[in-house]
């Protein structure tokens, strides 16, 4: 997401007091954050995520540290819940709110930052980097984080509810949206306002998107969780072979209530007691090589009427 051209106006407009905001907030412009406790400006575990800012028109300091930091502003975190740490050069929203000890120096005030100001609608960065460019021309955006010409956005639906993180994941509170030629995949069965919730680390970013928007992808997003309410979601699995005893509506068709967990690999560990799992109906478990069953003890297998061993599909 390198677009830093064309930013003079901004400056120009918003200076250091807001533009047309109230006098309680203003806008600086990163050049340090507080990371850990080698990090110039730390005093204290509660100094984590504080940040240091100038006046969006100024240069900031050639040299950091703590002696330099003193002739500078800093800002903390405003909600004590959510971290959204900013990058080098962001742009942040500041509020001049009581501090931490006002109740002791009456009227004593602090700073403190929402979250980076949406200069360029990505999720990636929104810094400008004017002054840390490095030499293969992206952004210098911290320490070590590098700048990525892929990552954007989820697609936005009719009354979405989304988080963006900045690397391709996110949470997404969405619905069924029964609309012709809706992009998403999860209206196509039930009706307008069933709930459904996507969570997604790694999204599968393609080079035809250019900028455009990302769509969930259950079959190649690296991990998925998804919680459905009357959805049908094409998720296609390594093994197609059912249970010959019984019919079971195959994972792509189904639409009542499920959670689905998809990745390379699964792992569910109990670190102190049992791991339980029950069903209504069956319970099938599938491999296409081999499934491995072991116990330091016992190993029970209970049928309440018979027990198959070498049964498959053909028979």
């Amino acid at each position: 997401m390198i677009v830093r051209n064309n930013q003079g106006s901004f400056y120009n407009t918003l200076g250091s007091t807001g533009g047309n905001l109230s006098q309680s907030s203003t806008t600086g412009r990163v050049f340090h954050i507080v990371i850990d406790d080698k990090s110039a400006g730390f005093t204290d575990w509660s100094s984590i995520g504080n940040t240091y800012y100038i006046d969006p028109k100024t240069s900031p300091p050639t040299e950091i540290n703590n002696d330099i930091l003193k002739s500078y502003n800093f800002a903390k975190p405003l909600i004590p819940n959510h971290s959204f740490i900013p990058f080098i050069e962001e742009i942040i929203l500041l509020f001049d709110l009581p501090s931490s000890d006002s109740s002791d120096i009456q009227n004593k005030k602090q700073l403190y930052y929402l979250s980076p100001i949406n200069l360029y609608n990505n999720t990636n960065h929104n810094s400008q980097a004017i002054y840390n460019i490095k030499e293969d021309g992206s952004a210098n955006l911290g320490k070590s984080v590098i700048e990525s010409s892929t990552v954007g956005n989820l697609f936005p639906f009719e009354g979405d509810n989304i988080i963006n993180g900045r690397w391709g994941h996110g949470i997404r509170f969405s619905s069924t949206l029964n609309e012709n030629n809706l992009e998403n995949f999860w209206s196509i069965t039930g009706k307008n306002g069933d709930p459904i919730t996507l969570l997604v680390n790694g999204y599968n970013f393609t080079p035809d998107l250019r900028g455009k928007p990302y769509i969930e992808d259950i079959n190649n997003d690296k991990s998925s969780l998804y919680l459905t309410s009357t959805q049908a979601i094409p998720i296609q699995t390594n093994n197609n072979i059912t249970n010959p005893l019984f019919t079971s509506q195959s994972p792509e068709k189904y639409y009542d209530s499920q959670v689905i967990l998809s990745a390379n690999r699964i792992l569910i560990n109990s670190n102190k007691d049992e791991i339980l799992l029950y069903s209504k109906t069956n319970t099938s478990i599938s491999s296409k090589n081999t499934t491995f069953i072991s116990a330091a003890q016992n190993v029970l297998i209970n049928g309440g009427q018979y027990i198959f061993l070498g049964l498959n599909s053909n028979n």
